[in-house]
């Protein structure tokens, strides 16, 4: 299976796409761990996750496969800088796996969030997500459950993709200016902005 997060942008959608068909070659062994796609850092973002790569994992077949030795949520700039000199990656959250490798990270490190779903009864009709949804206490699945189980993962470089967050405006107004897109209404937010 295959996590694609859904504010995410690529210049190069075709790498991307070849990145993630490497993932699920690489991932098709039943020994093997959950992939995730890692981006070549550009600079030393404070606002992403960063990988650090371990050890190469051993396979003639599957280059830019890496075990993950540690990840850096959102780091102070100092460190990002210290990061980004050291080949980490950008934490991209694409990850590619079997579902049963996912499910038993979960199971291990949120037992509570685990047991909410298998006590639930699911019969016709009678499922209330809601009602679940609103029990739970929240996790932060990248703290909770990944950064808790590196041995699981491995991490592959993506290469030159181009990727982007989106979940942050100026991220989004930085992309639009990067590819020079005409926009009328981000014009007319500038102009706003210059007026108040």
């Amino acid at each position: 299976m295959v996590f694609l997060p859904s504010d995410h942008h690529y210049l190069d959608e075709r790498c991307f796409l070849d990145s993630v068909d490497h993932a699920f070659q690489a991932a098709d062994g039943q020994a093997q761990p959950a992939i995730l796609l890692g981006a070549p850092p550009t600079h030393p973002e404070v606002g992403y996750g960063w990988i650090e790569p371990g050890q190469p994992v051993e396979t003639e077949e599957h280059d830019g496969l890496f075990h993950v030795k540690r990840f850096w949520e959102k780091p102070q700039l100092p460190i990002a800088k210290v990061l980004l000199t050291l080949g980490c990656l950008w934490n991209t959250f694409v990850m590619v796996g079997h579902i049963r490798t996912f499910l038993r990270m979960i199971q291990r490190e949120t037992p509570e969030l685990n047991g909410a779903f298998q006590r639930h009864e699911i019969g016709p009709g009678d499922f209330d997500q809601t009602r679940l949804y609103e029990r739970l206490a929240p996790v932060d699945f990248s703290r909770d459950v990944l950064a808790r189980n590196p041995a699981e993962l491995a991490v592959l470089n993506a290469g030159p993709i181009g990727w982007s967050d989106l979940g942050e405006p100026e991220r989004v107004i930085q992309l639009i200016a990067q590819l020079d897109w005409q926009c009328d209404w981000l014009d007319n937010w500038r102009q706003s902005q210059r007026c108040a």
